[in-house]
Formats: C-alpha cells, structure tokens, sequence
C-alpha cells in the first residue's frame, strides 16, 4: 500500500465531509475498495466518520461491519456517527458492546443525550464515567446548557470545572443567548478571559435575537477573526430579520460563499415569495449538493408549486433524512396526506424530526387520532414531540384536549406555554388566555401576539391595541396581528396607516401583512388606498402577489363597480386563474346586477364546484 495513495484518499473523504457530498463520497469509497489502499483501516474509519458527517449513517455503519478488526477509533467513528445524526439507541448499543470504553466515545453519546433532549441519561452516563476530562465535562454543561437548565449549567460551571475552557465559556454563553437571556449572556461574554471566533458569534447571535441588529453589526464589524459561520450567522441575522437587501450585501462581500450561505440567501428569498431569486442563486451553486436541494425543494414548497419540489425531489441522486423531512412537510401543507405517509414509511432512516413532522401534518389535515398513535408509536419523545401533539390539538380549537397534553408534559417549554396560549386564544376562552398568559415564567413577543389576538377573537379591538403598544420586542408577527385586527372590523384606514407606521419603525411588510391590509379595504370602499396598497407589494416591499392577494383586489375592484378593471386583473395574473378569482368576479357581476358579464364568464367556471355556480344561479334569477 502507498502511503501517498492513502493520503491523497484521506484529503479527498475529508474534503466531502467538509462538503457534505454523499454521492461523491460514495464514489471515492468504491475506488478505495478497488485500489491497493482497501484494507487500511486508517482510510475506512475516515469513511465512517465522512460518511455521518454527510449523514449516510447507513452507509458508515456498513464500513464499520467491513472492518475485520475495528480498532478504538473504528468504534468511537461509529458511535459518533450514530450520535451526530440523533440515533441515540444504536449510539448506546454500540457503547455497551465497545470493547474498552474510551472518554471520546462516552464523550460522542453525551452529545447525541443532549441534542435528542434526554438530559437524565446524559446525567446519568456523565456520573458513570470512570474518567472525565475537560471533553467531558465541557460535553456535559453543553447538555445542561442546551436543554435550558441554566441554573444546574452556571452551578457545574462554577463549582465543577477545575479548569474552565473557552467551550466552557462558549457553551454558557449561548444557552443564554438560545434562551433569550440577553443581559446574562452580556454579562458573561463580557467577563470571559478571551474570546474566539466561536463565542464572538454566540454574542452575535444573543444581539441579534434581541433586536439589536445595529449592535451584533458593530460586534461582527470588530471582530479580527471571521469566520464563514460568522458570516453565514450575519447572513442568517439579517434574513431573520426580513432585512433581505443586507442578507444579499453580505452574502455578496463574503471572501467566499458556500453551500449554506447560498441556501441561507436562497430561503430568504423564498420567504418573501421571490422565487425568481430564489431559482437564480440556486442555479449559482457551483456545486450542488443535498443542503441547497433541501433548500430549493422547501423555496418550492413555501411557495405553492408542489409539482416543481416534487420533481426536483424524485431527481435527487440520493436523499437524506433532512430530503425526506422536507418533502413530508410539503405533503403535510398541500394536504396530500397518503403521499407523506408513504415517504414516512418507505424512510430507510428517521429522526426525531421525521416524527413530528408527520404529527404536524396530520395536525394540519385534522387528523387528531393518527396523530396521537403515531405519537404513541414514537420510540421516544422530546420537547418538540409534545409541541407538535400539544399543538395539533390546538391549532383545532381542543383546548381540554390541549391541556391534557400540556399536563402530562414532563417539562414546559416556552414553545410549550404559548402554544398552549395559543390554542385558548383562537378558540375564544378570554379568560383563560388571561390567565394562562399570567402564569409564564418569562413570556416572549409570541406570547403576547397571542394575548393581543385572543382580545381581538372576543372583539376587545381597543385592548388587542393596548396590549400590542405595550409588546416589547415586537416583531412581525405582532404588526401582523394589529393590522389583521382592524381590517376584520372594517377599518381598512387604519390598517394601512398601521402598514406605513410598520415600514417606518424598520419592520418590512411580508404577504401575510399585505393579505391582512387589502382585506381591510374589502368593505370599506377606498379603492384608491386599496391600488397603492396593491401596487406597492412588489415596488416597495418586494413581496410578490400570490392568488390570495389578487382575488381580493379583485373583489375590491367588484365591489367599486370596476369590472371591467377587475376582469383585465384576472387576465395579467402570472398564473392561470382559479375558482376563487372567478368567484370573486361573479359575486361582484351579482352585486353590480351585470347578468351579461355574469352569464359570459360560465366557460371559466370549474364543474366540480358547487359556489360558483349559485352565485351564478343568483344572477340570473335577479335579473
């Protein structure tokens, strides 16, 4: 074997670990097999470890079984394989038949504990090890940390940890700053011996989590060291944010792009339903792999092609976990319930994800009891596991049926409480939602959203007005709630003078906030303000008219009498017309008492559904 053919492989399986390339990675693993170099077990644990890098944990564990006599690394290689991609159960099966434990593979299993949310068993593993290092302990106070028990975290941080790393540090910092503990993390960060790059970008984070963007630009700006995380968190901080032009200005001032920066630019496009855009930068991927498919399959999903996610989907070379989740949710949201089952069930690998994405969608489809047995069915829970049952029952107005499963959670989070706030506000239990609301241990701007729309649902329109006034951290979500509250009660006015103030106070209108602005202006007559609402979406707000937004310019246009304007609008749409645009024009021809337009427009009309033809039944009986 030569030592410089090994070493040309090991850069080339290294280098699709970094890239996260499984189909290459196959490549180079099948040419190792063929060449001289196929019994170096140096190269084969590479693979492993490449291999659950890229998230092929099928393919790593077949290297593992390949291996005649799997050394200490073949075995932790695996293990972390198992862990880095949330196979907590073979990650622990694998420990117990190691044939001598080592702190690296106790160490990998600790991690694979904390990013699953089975704190006690990280407890439990960290209290059995016959050694710890500073991996371990640092691996320990990342799972207190991460699993928001932050008072058990500072107290092992202070009292049990002789010598206290930047990890240490670094992992402190940003349980606080994913807790939204700002001026801890603060606090922390100001009282840390050094900072890297690493812990730099956690207060980064914490500034930008807290609205303070200015600040975690000035904080990116100083620091000597950048790294592409800090700019891929920057690009991430501003596309969060709806600061899309920025998003773009950093991404096109990095010293180098990758796939993630590219997906992150891609996303946010996609959020503001740009897809164009969003098709352009993916085509500027240089080298596609399966993070900017993911990416360009949810673009598709978000907004409203199935068909292209579909396709591009069934193209994939291969799909990992992550493929498969996505295509799952977009099922979930189309409401193609037997498809998302059959990917579900024809999934080589699942995750905890992959669970409760399909207890989301059944969620979302109404389908209450499949997702309690398939939640029954689940090898193991986590926090977010509870989430989506809590909010299946939420999201369709059960509130007993919500509050049974927020009784039985082990432990709330705060995605947990205002879910739960969430499903008493929408099902019009005041009271409760007062109540409930008073009982959060710390409630963020989604709780109050919540505590505003629960006074709106009752018809409290001046208290949903007090309470958002006096939301702190408002994002928006809470604008788009105010505005949906006075354009449900007809003061379309007072909406858009809301929308201005929104763009005023730095806040960039989404389609959620220019649905919820037009719907105001449905029964309020104000043509005028309605067409400067409706043409400013893409001039002003980049934001592009989907078919919601134009059938209700279309029945605003109705309404006024302008028909024939109103019927040249459904003739420019960049998309072929549906039911709902032709039946907003027919209500309006019925309004108007215009049968001949009424009658004419019968060609358009689809035969399987009903409405459009009793709103055309009832032109015609009145003229």
């Amino acid at each position: 074997m030569s030592l410089v053919d090994e070493d040309k492989y090991a850069l080339l399986l290294r280098k699709c670990g970094v890239e996260n390339d499984p189909v290459r990675a196959n490549a180079i693993f099948a040419s190792i097999l063929s060449s001289r170099c196929r019994s170096s077990t140096y190269l084969r644990n590479l693979a492993i470890e490449m291999f659950g890098k890229c998230g092929s944990v099928a393919n790593a564990r077949r290297v593992f079984d390949g291996i005649d006599n799997p050394n200490e690394f073949s075995w932790t290689m695996m293990i972390t394989a198992y862990a880095r991609n949330g196979h907590v159960d073979e990650a622990r099966d694998l420990l117990e038949r190691i044939p001598e434990r080592n702190v690296m593979a106790d160490t990998a299993l600790l991690v694979a504990y904390s990013q699953a949310g089975h704190l006690q068993e990280a407890r439990d593993l960290f209290d059995s090890m016959a050694f710890r290092n500073s991996v371990a302990r640092d691996a320990m106070l990342h799972a207190l940390a991460s699993n928001g028990h932050l008072g058990e975290a500072k107290g092992l941080f202070d009292s049990g940890m002789p010598c206290r790393s930047i990890i240490s540090w670094t992992s402190l910092l940003q349980g606080y700053s994913e807790s939204g503990q700002f001026v801890l993390a603060k606090e922390l960060f100001d009282a840390m011996p050094e900072w890297n790059v690493v812990s730099s970008t956690a207060m980064f984070q914490a500034l930008a989590r807290n609205g303070e963007i200015d600040a975690a630009r000035a904080l990116f700006d100083a620091m000597p060291l950048k790294n592409i995380v800090s700019w891929n968190t920057l690009i991430g901080c501003y596309a969060h944010s709806g600061q899309i032009d920025d998003a773009i200005a950093a991404f096109e001032a990095m010293p180098e792009w990758d796939v993630c920066s590219s997906s992150a630019v891609l996303s946010a496009y996609s959020d503001r339903g740009n897809l164009a855009r969003a098709e352009e930068i993916f085509a500027r991927i240089p080298c596609f792999n399966v993070v900017a498919l993911n990416a360009m399959i949810a673009a598709y999903a978000q907004n409203g092609h199935l068909d292209s996610a579909e396709e591009l989907f069934w193209r994939m070379p291969v799909w990992d976990v992550i493929s498969c989740n996505g295509i799952i949710t977009a099922y979930g949201s189309f409401r193609r319930v037997r498809k998302m089952e059959e990917v579900f069930h024809e999934m080589q690998e699942r995750n905890i994800v992959s669970w409760n994405g399909m207890i989301a969608g059944y969620a979302f489809n109404g389908e209450l009891e499949k997702a309690r047995v398939l939640f029954d069915l689940m090898p193991r829970w986590d926090v977010s596991s509870w989430n989506a049952l809590l909010a299946a029952f939420a999201q369709h107005y059960d509130a007993l049926g919500a509050k049974t499963v927020f009784d039985s959670m082990p432990l709330h989070s705060l995605v947990s409480w205002n879910a739960m706030l969430t499903g008493f506000s929408q099902g019009l239990f005041l009271k409760e939602t007062m109540e409930f609301f008073h009982q959060i241990p710390e409630p963020d701007v989604v709780s109050w959203n919540a505590l505003a729309a629960a006074y709106a649902h009752n018809g409290h329109v001046g208290s949903s007005k007090l309470i958002f006034d006096r939301t702190p951290a408002k994002n928006t979500a809470s604008w788009n709630t105010i505005i949906s509250v006075f354009s449900n009660s007809g003061r379309g006015k007072l909406a858009l003078d809301l929308e201005l103030q929104m763009v005023v106070e730095g806040f960039h209108p989404d389609d959620m906030t220019m649905m919820s602005t037009l719907s105001g202006f449905t029964h309020s007559g104000v043509l005028r303000d309605a067409l400067w609402c409706f043409s400013s979406m893409v001039g002003d707000h980049g934001v592009n008219p989907a078919r919601e937004h134009y059938g209700l310019m279309i029945d605003i246009l109705g309404r006024a009498g302008e028909l024939n304007e109103a019927e040249d609008l459904i003739g420019s749409m960049p998309f072929i017309p549906g039911t709902g645009q032709w039946t907003a024009l027919l209500s309006s021809c019925k309004l108007q008492s215009d049968r001949g337009r009424g009658t004419k427009l019968v060609s358009h009309l689809n035969p399987q559904k009903a409405a459009p033809y009793v709103v055309l039944a009832g032109i015609i009986n009145a003229g």
